[in-house]
């Protein structure tokens, strides 16, 4: 049975200068409820059972059906949101409507439910904590999971009820010096290595055989990441690259436009290239960068050897990805921008062939739980497109994309 949600679907044909076109926008309103039946309120007067944050990660499990995954629930950590994802069908016709399948709570192998809270942390052990912070989601061909998640960073599989079933090895160089419940336990003094807090792996790419590839939402500590007062200074992301089936792994180099910019999604075109959700932290007609980004890792260097990458720039004979813009999504042309523009564009994936045999690609926003709707922006990709053919970006050779 499916359940039916209170969803306003448009569909437009805006079409960018190389032939990329909004071809749909799916409104999900920030008061619909989901299937967990849970039925209190938690902190800061939000239903349990919301439908929020959901676009915090998106994957296409089969025909209409999508995962959406929200984060770790309302007020920043301070709630004890039982962590879930929901299953979606979404059809790409038009004037139809999405509806919401199921909610699949996730815990730990032994059942144990995760949670938002923060402070849910046992320092002496921080991975037998129950607390939660999911931001990307890829589906694997047995149906299974993988979730990278930000509080850890962790990246990890669930089965299809969301039980934890493997938990993949992060190298050290990513795990705070020291956890604690608290921002300030985590970031400098106290921590001086290690993710940044709410900088953790914030998208997850599954490739098409089958490596995953975690990325920060921002520079290591320890990768010039800092300056005064903790202030965002580096521009150098690492991508953790993993080979499930060895467990073998690399890590590679993203560069930020700006400092002032984090990383959201990352999701895969072939072994090599990839497309980035790049953004600003403002909203509205405030909004300066919301992009998607080609980024080209095939010349990268494994920088896992490098104990510490410079605030900008990088170390003789060390490469970064090569990045060229795709999507501007404050493109004029889109008709997007305006005081109604979300803060946290954060969701990306492939949907199915459209009937002109152009491929569909979904971009998703996260409300962070609050009185504003989720977005789904549904684009249309001409099959000839550059991006596909491994033409794009080829001679592009800078990050400078301000």
């Amino acid at each position: 049975m499916a359940f039916m949600l209170a969803a306003v679907t448009a569909t437009v044909l805006i079409c960018s200068a190389d032939g990329i076109r909004l071809v749909k926008t799916i409104i999900i309103p920030h008061d619909a409820t989901d299937a967990s039946g849970l039925t209190e309120t938690i902190p800061g007067g939000v239903p349990h059972n919301r439908v929020g944050g959901i676009g915090s990660g998106i994957d296409r499990v089969g025909g209409d059906e999508y995962i959406l995954l929200p984060d770790r629930g309302p007020i920043d950590g301070g709630s004890p949101y039982r962590i879930r994802y929901q299953v979606y069908s979404i059809p790409m016709g038009v004037g139809t409507e999405p509806s919401l399948v199921k909610t699949v709570m996730l815990g730990d192998s032994s059942g144990r439910g995760f949670t938002g809270d923060a402070s849910s942390l046992n320092t002496s052990d921080p991975f037998s904590s129950p607390r939660y912070d999911p931001e990307g989601i890829r589906v694997l061909a047995s149906g299974n999971v993988v979730i990278a998640e930000e509080y850890g960073p962790r990246i990890d599989e669930f089965d299809s009820t969301g039980r934890l079933v493997r938990r993949f090895e992060i190298p050290a160089a990513f795990l705070p010096e020291n956890f604690g419940p608290s921002a300030e336990d985590e970031m400098p003094p106290s921590s001086n290595r290690g993710r940044q807090v709410n900088r953790g792996f914030e998208g997850l790419a599954l490739t098409p055989s089958g490596r995953l590839a975690a990325i920060l939402q921002g520079p290591l500590i320890q990768d010039g990441a800092l300056g005064e007062r903790n202030s965002r200074i580096g521009v150098n992301v690492r991508v953790l690259v993993i080979d499930p089936a060895g467990g073998e792994s690399r890590q590679l180099v993203y560069t930020l436009a700006s400092a002032r910019h984090g990383v959201s999604e990352i999701l895969a075109v072939d072994e090599t290239r990839f497309l980035v959700i790049e953004r600003d932290g403002r909203k509205g007609s405030e909004a300066r960068f919301k992009r998607v980004v080609l980024a080209d890792f095939s010349g990268a260097t494994d920088v896992s050897g490098i104990e510490s990458l410079p605030t900008s720039g990088l170390p003789p004979g060390v490469e970064a990805a090569v990045t060229t813009d795709f999507i501007d999504l404050l493109d004029p042309a889109f008709g997007l921008t305006g005081s109604g523009f979300p803060e946290k564009v954060e969701g990306l994936c492939f949907g199915p062939d459209l009937p002109d045999g152009s491929r569909s690609l979904l971009v998703a926003t996260d409300n962070d739980f609050k009185d504003e709707p989720t977005f789904l922006w549904v684009f249309s990709i001409p099959r000839d497109h550059a991006v596909f053919s491994g033409r794009a970006g080829a001679e592009v050779g800078t990050n400078s994309r301000e």
